[in-house]
This record gives C-alpha cells, structure tokens and sequence, in this order.
C-alpha cells in the first residue's frame, strides 16, 4: 500500500457519508436573535399641503366683508414617535404645522402649540388598560378616525363648533380605562380637564366624565358606537353643567365603505350667568368606493353630507356642508385629493348662526410614512 492510500480511503468514507462532516467544518453566518424583551420605537410622519380657493358670503345679520381668497396652505407637518417595552406603551406626537402662523393658529388658543399625543398606556389584561397624559376623549368615530385616513379634509361644522370648540373631543390631559371584550366589544371610561388655557392660573377647573362601547356587529363589515358624557366647569362665580351623546355607524361592503356619525351636546363654553348652554347637533354621512388601477394605484370617490344646528332654541342657525371629489391613491403613502366644499346656512343666517355661506375648491395631498 502506498504512502497516499490511507488519504483515499479517508475521501471515499467521507463520500460515501454523503459530506456530513464537511457539512459540520462549514461556518454558516449566524442571524442575530431579537430579544423579545427588548424595547421598540417607531417613527412615523404625515404632510397635508395644497392648495385652495375659497370663498365666503356672510348674511346682514352675521356682518362682516365677503371674502375671496386663494392660495397654498400647510394644514399638517406632524412627527411621532411611539414606544412599546413588554406591557409599557408611549406615544408622543408633535406638529410643526404650528410654526406657519404661531399667533392665529387654532392651537394658540384651543390646545398648546407643538404638541398632539403625549400619553402612556398600560395593559393589565386585554380586558384591562390604563391610558394617562395627553389624548383624545372618547367621543365620536369621525373624531376618533386620524386625519390622515379621512377622505376628506376637514371633520365639519359640527365637529368644529361641539368637538373641538367645545371641547366635547380633541385632546386634553386626563385618565382613561379601556379595554376589550368577548364578543368584539371595546369598552372606554375617560376622566379630563374640561378645556385648555395658555395660563395654568385661569384655566376652567372641573372634570369631562366621558364613557363608550364599540360593537362589530359582523366582522370586518358592521361596526357600532356610543358615546355618553357629562361636562363640568366650576368657575369662579359659576358651575356650569352639560351633558353630550355620540351615536356612529360603520358599514363596509367590498371596496364599499359608508359611515353615520351623530353628536348632541350642550355647550357649556358659551353659558354664563345670563345665558344657559346651548344645544347644538349635527349629522354627517359620508361615503367611498375604491375603484382599483393596477399596481399600487387606485381612484376614490368621496361625498360627504352634513346637517348641523348651532342652537335648538333659535332659528335660522342651521347649516349644511357638502364634499364631493376623488382621491387618487398611491399605495398607503401618498393621496392626491382634487374636492370642492360648499357651506349654506339654511334660510338667511341669523346673527347667532356662526357658519356662513361660501365654496372652498382644493386639491390636497397627503404623504404618510
């Protein structure tokens, strides 16, 4: 036997094997393990820019110029950051939109400048959360749904004078506890300050009770909501009590989606010792169907409706608001939305009817990462 036979029959075995010991001296690169435990952040942004014309006709009674106006406005640049660490949430959000116009701007004056959501969240049990800090109440699903997911821009008349003016939604420091249930319900019990000033020292004290339930009726194609709320202001020379309700129906059917979304509530902003809190309500329908293009694109048609009414105890201070355009979307990240807006007060405007009558034509794109 030669000096190289042992090496032969060492390969042949090793063949004959099928390479497993080769197999075993590779170095395979190893993949690194995330560990479960370990904290995640997550960026995110949205744009909302454009441009419109608009204009508005004010009746005798409200006074005032006509107005006609027309150019590129900024209605969001928003950056947020969320957080989650085993059952431990955050989420802060802030909008740079602000700076655009930092003395007129809606923030100055109903909410803090800069800063949206800042709250934490914390999960006992799926059945069982405690949210605290910064985020909005409970109440109405047109409120509740992110503008960047709106088909349209703007929520409407109603949920600018009962939502956000008076402060019956929109966001406020406070508690709430939620969760979800057997059955595809959710459940929310909210505790917060009543309103916002820019000095601590004569912001209104008091508390807004607000309370919901969800309910999918069918999976994925009904869902229904309701939202009960009680409002007190304790001023220094009064307390002032309201009460608020919020009625939401969902309907999706294909690329077919339909929503109601209906508010009542008293609006203790404009009570005072001469002059009880008003009654306001409003009515809303909007509708979509997504038409697909191919690829990542697809073409929308929106119509939203709505009726609102600014004061029960008088007349002529009813208004209705019309959308009706498209929006051209590009996967999940980017929609071009060519629409026009058209606002008539019902009969001729009393001087307590704070909507006038105007046309707002724009095309808005909204950009989402």
């Amino acid at each position: 036997m030669t000096a190289r036979a042992p090496l032969l029959i060492a390969c042949a075995l090793l063949l004959a094997s099928g390479g497993t010991a080769a197999q075993e001296l590779t170095l395979e690169p190893q993949t690194p393990v995330a560990d479960p435990d370990a904290p995640v952040l997550v960026w995110q942004g949205r744009v909302m820019t454009g441009f419109e014309v608009e204009r508005e006709r004010p009746s005798d009674e409200q006074g005032g110029p006509r107005v006609s106006d027309y150019g590129f406005f900024l209605d969001q640049a928003r950056l947020s950051l969320e957080g989650e660490w085993k059952d431990l949430e955050f989420d802060v959000s802030v909008d740079l939109g602000d700076a655009i116009r930092p003395k007129t701007s809606s923030a100055s004056f109903s909410q803090p400048p800069y800063l949206r959501n800042a709250y934490l969240n914390y999960r006992v049990h799926k059945a069982f959360r405690i949210r605290a800090g910064r985020f909005k109440r409970p109440f109405s699903a047109l409120e509740l749904t992110s503008s960047g997911d709106l088909p349209f821009r703007g929520r409407g008349l109603g949920n600018d004078l009962i939502v956000e003016e008076g402060q019956w939604g929109d966001r406020a420091l406070g508690l709430m506890f939620w969760g979800r249930l057997p059955g595809k319900l959710r459940w929310y019990l909210a505790a917060h300050n009543p309103g916002w000033a820019p000095d601590g020292d004569i912001e209104v004290n008091g508390i807004d009770a607000i309370a919901r339930v969800e309910w999918e009726a069918v999976e994925s194609v009904l869902e229904l909501g309701l939202s009960l709320g009680h409002k007190l202001e304790a001023r220094p020379d009064l307390d002032v009590n309201g009460n608020g309700a919020s009625f939401d129906v969902a309907l999706h059917a294909g690329n077919f989606n339909v929503a109601l979304d209906a508010m009542l509530a008293q609006l203790t902003n404009q009570a005072s010792e001469d002059v009880d809190a008003p009654l306001a309500y409003a009515l809303v329908l909007h509708s979509t169907y997504v038409i697909p293009l191919g690829g990542d694109f697809a073409l929308e048609p929106v119509l939203f409706g709505e009726y609102a009414e600014a004061d029960a105890e008088y007349s002529r201070t009813e208004a209705v608001r019309i959308v009706a355009g498209f929006n051209f979307r590009v996967a999940d990240h980017l929609r071009v939305m060519p629409q026009v807006e058209i606002k008539r007060p019902l009969d001729t405007a009393a001087a307590e009817n704070p909507w006038q009558s105007g046309e707002t034509y724009y095309v808005m794109m909204v950009g989402q990462l």
